[in-house]
């Protein structure tokens, strides 16, 4: 098949190229966005999209924090907008999987995972744009096209990450000094990590399904907290470190917990196979000089 993809310097982006070609799939990066600009011409989307013929596109192009509010609901939403519309003055017949996020659900009870079927309830404006997405992804391609939305868990090991949880804990902790005190933030936040190659495979699974997959949750169904990552990294790299960890309330803005089920995704015959110490390895030799981040 013919995969076009959207989106070709998100984090997700290089992992599926690659899964893609391995898979036997012919991959059609849309050219970035100062070419092809999803919130300008359509006719320039268009003219893409006639000349690849692509039998499904996935949509990774999209905006999220730190990104104004502005700038992820023109993106997220309006993008998505431009994209439907292109696709529809091309005549293009191809299946359509968004990616999505977990945020859409916002925070979770303690103990609970995220079925597809949970009420939205995003905690931040992020969120919104996707609620606001997938709404206007499943709108407009009601009666016309196949559509799949991928609501993506917490993702690790992106080539191009140096700022999400993971490698500014490996930045921090690899920078440590003997005596001092390295403060975490949230430590007590649960998230669902997944690695950015399971992602990618789950991806395939939604393009390789005959027709729409309806909504799936791409996530391992795992609980791990930020303290427990912490420690998972200082072990790795044989690196005894003076934590302190920090709380979090829902006051702060922090969703404490976000964990997913997994089942309709892997009722396309998927299954996450990365674990989250293969991401950690990977993070620490793909990321030479880090930036401190203060978010964690």
């Amino acid at each position: 098949m013919i995969i076009g993809v959207t989106g070709a310097r998100s984090d997700i982006s290089s992992a599926l190229a690659v899964a893609l070609q391995s898979s036997g799939h012919q991959v059609k990066l849309a050219p970035p966005s100062e070419t092809v600009n999803l919130l300008g011409d359509v006719r320039l989307v268009q003219a893409w999209l006639q000349e690849s013929e692509p039998d499904v596109l996935v949509h990774l192009a999209g905006s999220k924090p730190p990104a104004s509010i502005r700038d992820m609901f023109a993106n997220n939403v309006g993008g998505t907008c431009g994209l439907v519309e292109a696709m529809n003055r091309a005549g293009s017949g191809a299946r359509l999987v968004i990616a999505s996020s977990a945020s859409v659900y916002g925070a979770l009870r303690p103990g609970e995972i995220a079925t597809v079927h949970r009420a939205l309830r995003p905690a931040n404006p992020y969120g919104w744009s996707k609620v606001s997405q997938e709404d206007l992804a499943t709108r407009a391609c009601a009666g016309v096209r196949p559509l799949t939305i991928a609501r993506i868990f917490n993702v690790v090991g992106a080539s191009h990450d140096a700022y999400s949880v993971l490698p500014s804990l490996v930045g921090r902790i690899k920078g440590y000094r003997s005596g001092d005190v390295l403060h975490v933030k949230a430590s007590n936040c649960v998230r669902d990590f997944i690695d950015v190659t399971d992602v990618a495979s789950a991806l395939i699974a939604a393009c390789d399904a005959e027709a729409s997959s309806g909504i799936v949750n791409v996530c391992t169904g795992i609980p791990t907290t930020v303290m427990h990552l912490a420690q998972m990294i200082s072990d790795y790299l044989s690196k005894p470190v003076r934590f302190e960890f920090l709380q979090a309330d829902e006051t702060d803005g922090d969703v404490l917990r976000s964990v997913g089920d997994p089942s309709q995704a892997q009722a396309l015959g998927w299954q996450p196979h990365s674990s989250l110490e293969v991401a950690i390895k990977r993070t620490v030799s793909q990321l030479k000089t880090l930036p401190i981040s203060t978010m964690v």
